[in-house]
Formats: C-alpha cells, sequence, structure tokens
C-alpha cells in the first residue's frame, strides 16, 4: 500500500526530530578529566600523595579515576545535578535560593565532599568515594557551560553549531566539553597526547598565578566559569535559530581559555587535597 506524501511526512516527522535532539554531554570528557588530575598530581605535597594512594586501589592514579564520577550516573541518578550548577545567563554571580537545588549542585557537593575527605572518622571506603568525587567535580567547575544557562539550553546541551569545517552539527557543551581540547591535540605535525598536553599546561603555571587561583573558593571558581560563558563561549552564539558556524577567530580566542581552565582546575585540586592531607 502506497502512503501519501502527507501521511508520510506525519509518520517519520517523529523520527527526524529524534534525529536532531542533542545528547546530554559530560564535562571535559575523559581526556579534560584527566589532564586536570594529572597537573593536580603534579602538585601534590608527599603528605597529600601518601594520603590519597592510601585511599585509591592499587595500580589505580587520580588520572584513572577522574571520569568514574560520570560512570556511575546512569546507577545513581541523584548524582546527576552534583555535575553543575545553572547560574542563569543574565545573573552576574550564582545565588543559593534561586540556583543551588537545595544543596544538590557542584560548588556545593565540593565544599561536602571535602569535608568527607577530611573526616578521618569516616569509613575508608566513604572517604574513597568522596575523594573520586572530588578530583571529578573540581574538573567539572571549570568547564564554563557547566556555571551557566541561556535560553534554557542546559548548559548549551541544545544549542547546535557547527565546528569549523565539520559538516555535522553538534551541540555547544560537547565543543566546549571534548572537540576543542581534541582540536588543540590534534594540532600541528605530532598529535599530544591527554598526558602530554597536562606536563605542558602544569609546567607552565608560574608560581603567581597559582597563589592567585587557590585564594578563592569554590563559588568564586563558579563565578568565574560564569563569566568566560558568558563572555568568551556565547559570544557570537545566538541564542536561537539555525546552527551557526564557529570559525578560526572563536576558536583561537577559546582554545587559551579552554588551557587556562584546566590549569586553574589543576592548580586548585591540589591546593584543595593538600589542605585535606596537611
Amino acid at each position: 500500500m502506497r502512503l501519501s506524501a502527507c501521511r508520510l511526512i506525519a509518520r517519520i516527522a517523529p523520527l527526524l526530530t529524534l534525529l536532531f535532539i542533542p545528547t546530554y554531554a559530560f564535562a571535559w570528557g575523559k581526556e579534560g578529566h584527566a589532564i586536570v588530575a594529572q597537573i593536580a598530581e603534579s602538585r601534590l605535597t608527599p603528605k597529600a600523595k601518601d594520603g590519597v594512594a592510601a585511599l585509591l586501589a592499587k595500580g589505580e592514579t587520580m588520572s584513572s579515576v577522574s571520569s568514574w564520577a560520570d560512570s556511575i550516573r546512569k546507577e545513581r541518578d541523584e548524582t546527576s545535578t552534583w555535575h553543575y550548577v545553572d547560574i542563569p545567563y543574565e545573573m552576574k554571580a550564582y545565588d543559593a535560593p534561586r540556583d543551588g537545588k537545595n544543596g544538590n549542585n557542584v560548588i556545593e557537593k565540593i565544599v561536602d565532599f571535602a569535608n568527607i575527605l577530611n573526616d578521618r572518622t569516616r569509613p575508608a571506603n566513604e572517604r574513597t568515594e568522596a575523594l573520586k568525587f572530588l578530583i571529578h567535580f573540581v574538573g567539572d567547575l571549570h568547564q564554563p557551560l557547566h556555571c551557566a544557562e541561556r535560553n534554557e539550553d542546559k548548559g548549551g546541551n541544545f544549542r547546535l553549531v557547527f565546528f569549523l569545517e565539520d559538516p555535522q552539527a553538534v551541540n555547544l557543551h560537547r565543543v566546549w566539553d571534548s572537540v576543542i581540547l581534541k582540536h588543540i591535540m590534534e594540532a600541528g605535525d605530532q598529535k599530544q597526547s591527554a598526558s602530554d598536553v597536562a606536563t605542558r599546561i602544569a609546567a607552565s603555571i608560574t608560581d603567581g598565578q597559582a597563589k592567585e587561583w587557590t585564594r578563592s573558593e569554590p563559588m568564586a571558581w563558579a563565578n568565574e566559569s560564569h563569566r568566560l560563558a558568558v563572555d568568551v563561549v556565547y559570544a557570537d552564539v545566538p541564542a536561537d535559530g539555525p546552527p551557526v558556524k564557529l570559525g578560526d577567530a572563536y576558536v583561537q580566542r577559546a582554545e587559551p581559555v579552554v588551557e587556562m581552565q584546566l590549569a586553574r582546575g589543576g592548580a586548585r585540586l591540589a591546593e584543595v587535597l593538600n589542605r585535606i592531607f596537611r
């Protein structure tokens, strides 16, 4: 039996819609989280290194467990909102009654898990889990789109764009999770691994930068990421309409921001752990 054109469109329209619904992305992807963790590892004091090693299983490193919190999201649905904080694009800073989800956000979970890790009366398994969450969430907080939402786009998850000459549209969140970082890693004649990038970034952090970055606390880090989302991530990307192309100028502005946020995340994570194991 042949279908009329109208009936055929009616049947396939829902399928076409599903094809273009963006999937939710995770901050930084495995490479970015591993970079933040490796930078932090390189800055740990001997006491902090021993403390971390005592909690992780044999053969595990901060880098190897840095994406554990993403891997358990399906089994532990209550953790889903712990990875981000939706500070509205139009607002200047985090406001707990408006944005806090009753404590179920990345800012307050960093504080919660730091306190658990710091409590030596807690069972070792609870402190190990707190360490893994802490490693991951400090990374999450430094991805700008984990601290901003515009036009109900879920941190860029519902805003499609074209990255350079790629003909396939992707969501803006994924661009900042992994696409820009992979572009950095593949630039030049010799591709860099995540470990190579972490080593290079770690070596570039000055004592002055580390001192300045670690002076503040998680709420300030979130506000800093939010400002970057407004000033850099969403710049030249309309709030709605068809996908726009992110050209060379956009990518050249974005790459230093990505590297800076990875550096800040690593330095701040190290400082948190150094304080706890002091």
